[in-house]
């Protein structure tokens, strides 16, 4: 996986998580990644 992809995705992920609302977040994410097979 790229750096650039993960520094992005931890920039948004810190600034839309919640409690209720990370875990999804996560995975629909990780899962999106994954399809694009980067």
């Amino acid at each position: 996986m790229k750096i650039e992809v993960l520094l992005l995705l931890t920039r948004n992920f810190n600034l839309s998580w919640s409690p209720s609302t990370g875990t999804y977040w996560l995975v629909s994410h990780y899962q999106e990644i994954l399809r694009r097979g980067a």
